[in-house]
């Protein structure tokens, strides 16, 4: 099956979302949930054919695989609570953004980029791991995001409709810290196997470059966010903004490096 043709048609799938997701009435939800589980699907089968002869290391794959663990993880986070599904008016305009960047890319994207090497279960699991934690500070990005546009509405005191189709304040900052939960563990899991991976190429447990500083600089800033949380109770815009840090970090590691390198190096 063509890739174009699956990129085509999982592109328009969430530029459907997008027009269901604004607002999210009851009788949309049903038809809404369809269509991510379907988009999951499309997305899935794309990104097998990508790496069916090797890990495809180009920007497309990994804006793909990128769309496809953010879906997913958004998936489960709507399963687990219903107001999550408010969050819809930023993930999916979003991921569209970036289904609609992935099938531009197809047409420039060397041909080289795939890896025919054989990748070990290691190699496989380090890479998801990394995607999955792409995946969940791109949500608690927008759950941030969202508790920023609500304050700044209160605190200019002007009704705004978009504010209304979004998460409750307190709803949105508890779905934000439990994305930092799970991002930190994910992240915690995909150094660790960013270390055997390296032991088993080199012998060497830690390899020092830019996407093992940022990775630590993540942990890091995940990490003193939740305990600064939890200790001293720091809501708000100044949270947010730190949790649009960690992702910019994240970005800068997993995406920003492949598009230099693969355009302008």
């Amino acid at each position: 099956m063509n890739l174009i043709y699956l990129n085509v048609v999982s592109s328009f799938i969430l530029l459907l979302g997008c027009y269901l997701a604004v607002p999210l009435r009851p009788n949309k939800a049903k038809l809404f949930f369809i269509l991510i589980v379907f988009a999951i699907g499309i997305y899935g089968l794309s990104s097998l054919i990508a790496i069916q002869n090797g890990w495809d290391f180009g920007v497309a794959a990994a804006l793909r695989l990128s769309v496809f663990f953010t879906l997913f993880w958004f998936a489960i986070l709507c399963i687990a609570s219903k107001i999550a599904s408010k969050l819809a008016v930023f993930v999916l305009p979003y991921l569209t953004i970036l289904s609609f960047a992935v099938l531009s890319l197809n047409f420039l994207d060397a041909q080289n980029t795939v890896s025919t090497e054989i990748s070990s279960a290691w190699i496989s699991f380090h890479i998801l791991t990394s995607l999955s934690t792409y995946a969940t500070i791109s949500l608690a990005t927008m759950a941030a995001f969202s508790v920023f546009l609500s304050q700044l509405s209160i605190k200019n005191k002007r009704s705004n409709i978009f504010v209304n189709y979004l998460p409750a304040i307190n709803e949105a900052d508890r779905l934000q810290t439990i994305l930092l939960v799970i991002s930190f563990f994910v992240l915690f899991v995909g150094i660790l196997t960013g270390m055997t991976v390296e032991n088993l190429k080199s012998g060497k447990v830690i390899s020092i470059d830019h996407k093992t500083i940022l990775s630590f600089c993540t942990l890091a800033l995940i990490s003193s966010l939740l305990i600064t949380n939890k200790f001293f109770g720091l809501r708000g815009r100044f949270l947010s903004r730190l949790i649009l840090v960690a992702y910019f970090l994240i970005s800068l590691g997993y995406i920003g490096v492949k598009i230099i390198s693969q355009y302008f190096l």
